[in-house]
């Protein structure tokens, strides 16, 4: 999920359980520390695959969730050394385990096991912004401008709370529906890959992916209206010989084992050499041409020799 719905989320969870009176701390260190995984997002400044590579893993790991706890709680403990070390960790480390949890429901992925193991299990039933959570765990902080709620904000809260986990339980269950009816739709063509990923603005629309052959088919599935309907076609070429040796660097390797739909492209260059392109349909909505990250391009020369990759 975004910085946005996670600050809010710890936000929310200290003003229903651990804020008593006028004593802010809890909320302070709960919204600080539900974004503490997302301290990988800093391979970004390296460029390259380690973007990719290591997003999501050394922050987003349950074996290492109670480290960093313990380093966040430290610096609290110092800008509030009457509290309790073990109070300051308790709350930092229920932060950081809401946050992979939520995150868990996007189709990002998240390396829960790292080191151990690089799978990125993933629910997908939520986009990853999602305007309803947002508003759900804004509405009970509004006690900070409106003081004649403030009595009441813990429960407020709880419900909130309560009302998040029956949304994310709705999702689901529009998620299922739209993988029964895609299966319905594509059962004659027995594709070999099939997919349901979450779409913006809710679950009354998700967008579904088979793959046959070298083609693959996106479909609008409307799971309340029981509606499905095809929106496009993509050839994918990753037997082509130039994505094969492409797909076989390092690099290559690393865009495989990340995305969950790649579609292969090949342009033929002056000269003899092959223009490769990449990316994941994973993160494609409905209502954009070209996917809004994670778009790789190599150069495979007449040689063999394969250059890249590049963001384009």
């Amino acid at each position: 999920m975004d910085p946005v719905t996670h600050t809010l989320a710890g936000a929310c969870l200290a003003t229903a359980f651990f804020r008593k009176g006028s004593d802010d701390a809890p909320l302070w260190v709960m919204a600080a520390a539900s974004n503490l995984p997302d301290v990988d997002a800093l391979v970004y400044t390296l460029g390259g695959m380690d973007a990719i590579a290591l997003r999501r893993t050394f922050g987003h790991s349950l074996l290492t969730a109670p480290l960093w706890s313990a380093a966040l709680a430290a610096a609290f403990k110092l800008k509030w050394p009457a509290r309790s070390y073990a109070g300051l960790f308790g709350l930092c480390l229920l932060a950081v385990l809401a946050h992979l949890g939520l995150d868990l429901c996007n189709t990002f992925g998240v390396t829960l096991l790292w080191p151990l193991s690089d799978a990125r299990p993933e629910l997908a039933v939520v986009f990853i912004v999602d305007l309803v959570l947002v508003g759900l765990f804004a509405g009970p902080l509004l006690d900070r401008s409106f003081w004649r709620w403030r009595a009441a904000s813990g429960a407020w809260a709880r419900a909130a709370l309560a009302a998040a986990l029956g949304y994310l339980g709705l999702c689901w269950v529009g998620r299922q529906a739209s993988a029964t009816l895609l299966a319905r739709e594509t059962a004659s063509a027995a594709p070999g890959f099939s997919y349901v990923f979450p779409e913006p603005l809710g679950p009354l629309r998700w967008r579904g992916v088979t793959r046959s052959g070298g083609t693959y088919r996106v479909y609008l599935i409307r799971p309340v209206s029981g509606s499905i309907r095809l929106n496009a076609e993509l050839p994918t070429l990753p037997d082509h010989p130039a994505a094969r040796a492409a797909a076989g660097t390092p690099a290559g390797a690393g865009l495989g084992r990340f995305f969950k739909a790649p579609v292969w492209s090949v342009r033929e260059e002056p000269g003899g050499s092959s223009a490769v392109r990449v990316y994941d349909l994973r993160f494609q909505p409905l209502n954009r041409t070209r996917p809004f990250v994670f778009d790789y391009s190599f150069t495979v020369r007449r040689d063999g020799r394969v250059e890249g990759p590049s963001l384009l």
